[in-house]
């Protein structure tokens, strides 16, 4: 994949910072080859045609995208069909060392492939996450607390650094940005 002037952007949904900080990675690894790279929040996304390639990330919430990142990509599909698309999701069921979680990252994935009639993304990664629970509310800090009591994940920062600047780096070979 080749684009004209190599900008890329790297949208993302985060509700407690673990994806926000999968993205900064992820931007700390492209451009190697000439591209310019920005992160934003979805919500702070304006016109995507300023940008040549487009990464989107999220947390996986109840076995999904979080809906702002799916609706993003749905309201979105005109556009995003015209330029390469890589998904990431973040997710704690992928800290545990199980089958059963690499199968459900799998499930994830190829949800993902799939999930939009008129994007079809050229790589998705996916990422364990971290759970810091004094940065949640204490709704949320009810909810992830029986979510963990049903699967086993623990509080703490689980993402694997080495993991994703290896997928960013195939993610920026693949783009294969000429230098400008």
């Amino acid at each position: 994949m080749k684009t004209q002037n190599g900008k890329i952007l790297i949208a993302y949904t985060s509700q407690f910072g673990s994806t926000a900080g999968i993205a900064d990675a992820i931007k700390k690894e492209l451009g190697g080859n000439g591209a310019k790279v920005e992160t934003k929040a979805i919500k702070d996304v304006k016109d995507l045609h300023l940008y040549d390639a487009v990464i989107i990330g999220s947390p996986i919430q109840y076995d999904k995208w979080v809906p702002e990142t799916t609706e993003f990509v749905t309201t979105n599909q005109e556009v995003l069909e015209h330029k390469p698309v890589a998904f990431f999701f973040s997710c704690m069921a992928l800290s545990l060392p199980t089958e059963k979680s690499k199968r459900q990252g799998k499930v994830y994935s190829d949800y993902l492939l799939n999930a939009f009639p008129k994007v079809k993304p050229f790589a998705v990664g996916q990422f364990a996450g971290a759970l810091n629970m004094s940065k949640m509310s204490l709704i949320w800090r009810l909810v992830f607390k029986l979510i963990m009591a049903k699967t086993g994940a623990k509080e703490g920062d689980h993402r694997d650094w080495n993991a994703i600047r290896r997928w960013s780096k195939d993610v920026d070979k693949e783009l294969s940005f000429a230098k400008g």
